[in-house]
């Protein structure tokens, strides 16, 4: 009796989409708001960052803009490393609306995005990754596994972490825990 409510417990978990397993395809594609279609395909992929925002103006926007801001400098940062980063508008997670191509364009354009803004009218590329709260923010490797997820405004620092780690940067020879903050003194008597 006890398996039973157990596996049943499991099922329930698993069919409000809680649990970590992705039903996502091994390559992520989505249209971008100006046309082109932005395509993560395994083998010759790139890491990816993928931040869920809500782009519409009838969604709390608040910290999906500072999340902008976070993932417009890791792009700037690590685009010549061969990270890729994306912003999908998710709004339909939080309004159960699909929202218009013009809001999202013009959000992107306020904002200044300087990288690919994707769509997802009917929300399946959200519900793909389980998605529940905006912004979230998705490390997903060249092959195409989620390495990372974020929920809500994340810092800078966090992330930079995460794909100084999955680059093979200063980060993982250097554990932030392992730097010195001794002080050194340059006067001489």
């Amino acid at each position: 009796m006890q398996f039973i409510k157990i596996t049943s417990a499991s099922l329930l978990l698993a069919s409000f989409g809680w649990c970590q397993s992705s039903n996502c395809p091994a390559g992520f594609s989505a249209p971008e708001i100006n046309g082109g279609n932005f395509v993560q395909q395994a083998p010759a992929a790139s890491p990816v960052l993928l931040a869920f925002l809500a782009l519409s103006p009838t969604s709390s926007q608040n910290s999906s803009r500072a999340t902008a801001v976070v993932i417009q400098s890791l792009d700037r940062q690590y685009v010549s490393r061969g990270l890729r980063v994306a912003a999908l508008d998710a709004s339909m997670v939080i309004s159960r609306q699909i929202s218009r191509h013009e809001d999202i364009v013009n959000t992107a354009a306020n904002w200044n995005l300087r990288f690919p803004v994707l769509q997802d009218p009917d929300g399946s590329r959200a519900r793909c990754f389980h998605i529940r709260t905006l912004p979230t923010i998705l490390l997903i490797s060249p092959e195409g596994k989620e390495l990372g997820r974020w929920e809500g405004y994340t810092r800078t620092p966090v992330l930079a972490r995460a794909i100084e780690q999955l680059l093979g940067g200063p980060l993982t020879a250097f554990p932030a825990d392992s730097i010195s903050t001794q002080k050194t003194s340059t006067s001489q008597r």
